[in-house]
């Protein structure tokens, strides 16, 4: 369901991200590739209405948003796009004259970028792992890292579009780990499940993020 993002499916896993959790306190949908939100039109939706007024020394967010929009496509694709409107994000989140609405919003945005980074990185090095172990390792701590977080949501189309993200990291781990030389029967076995679970969460999400984008375009 649209509205159920918190579940991790498999329960070997969930228990895992738990403990980890606790030790810490801590799609091929090409329409849906097309629907980031990094670029103009992700930066209208928190435009001059919450930007506070004279703020004396030091970036303001006007000035940076202003200059992201400039100078970024409306959808980023590539690794250096994406590392390059971090970057602007990193600024943003910097300005003393950002609200909390916007710094909440752009918190969220950083990290739906990140994952997007880790997922494409792990695409691309799909077939490069001699042993699934250091992976494994990797990907239950992003999980259960990302899990734990404790995030707020402006709009029912954020909250969708990061655990969009984060299935669809997930997904891009289970590819790499289930490409490793000497991963084991067993362990095939519960990766293509795991791949199996999230990449539900990846098709349910990614249709929500389809439709909504189709009506914004319509």
């Amino acid at each position: 369901m649209i509205n159920n993002v918190n579940f991790v499916p498999n329960v070997q896993l969930r228990a895992e991200i738990k403990n980890n959790i606790e030790e810490k306190n801590c799609p091929q949908q090409n329409d849906v590739e097309n629907c980031n939100m990094q670029g103009t039109q992700a930066l209208a939706s928190y435009n001059m209405p919450l930007v506070k007024k004279d703020v004396a020394k030091g970036e303001k967010f006007a000035d940076v948003y202003n200059e992201c929009a400039a100078n970024m496509p409306d959808r980023t694709s590539t690794v250096e796009e994406k590392t390059q409107v971090l970057s602007y994000i990193d600024r943003m989140l910097n300005c003393k004259d950002i609200t909390p609405e916007a710094k909440n919003y752009w918190s969220n945005k950083k990290t739906i970028i990140k994952n997007e980074i880790l997922a494409i990185q792990n695409s691309q090095n799909i077939g490069s792992d001699s042993d699934y172990n250091p992976l494994e390792k990797e990907f239950k701590a992003y999980a259960g890292k990302e899990w734990g977080k404790k995030v707020e949501f402006e709009s029912e189309f954020d909250k969708i579009e990061y655990w969009f993200s984060y299935y669809k990291t997930c997904v891009s781990y289970a590819d790499r780990i289930l490409s490793s030389t000497n991963i084991t029967p067993e362990k095939q076995e519960e990766y293509n499940s795991i791949r199996e679970d999230m990449m539900h969460g990846v098709r349910t999400h990614g249709e929500y993020l389809s439709k909504k984008y189709c009506e914004n375009r319509a």
